[in-house]
């Protein structure tokens, strides 16, 4: 399922994204780990933005298998700050599943 959000403005962007720490970290986890173990993971889209003014631009969030460590770096280091080491346990685990197979690849 693809998110979309409407919003008026960048600054709008900036609130929302601001404000809705928590389910962008979980979402963006979720689908992360659901393309990583079913093994189609080049690049995602995460959620897209569309602006509601006189360009309608739109702005696409999206992670690559490149940037997977550092998205779920930043992840973590979000779980860890408000202390839910339940999803900080989940994350670590698919840090070192996603090490696993990058390793595997350069062999």
């Amino acid at each position: 399922m693809q998110h979309v959000v409407r919003l008026n403005s960048q600054t709008d962007f900036e609130n929302f994204m601001n404000d809705n720490k928590d389910w962008y970290h979980r979402m963006s986890f979720e689908k992360i780990k659901e393309n990583f173990y079913g093994d189609s993971l080049e690049s995602l889209e995460l959620i897209e933005f569309k602006f509601n003014n006189e360009n309608e631009e739109d702005l696409i969030l999206s992670v690559t298998s490149e940037d997977i460590d550092m998205n779920l770096s930043y992840t973590l280091a979000y779980f860890e700050d408000i202390e839910d080491y339940e999803m900080c346990s989940e994350v670590r685990d698919l840090i070192n599943n996603v090490k696993i197979i990058e390793n595997a690849k350069e062999v």
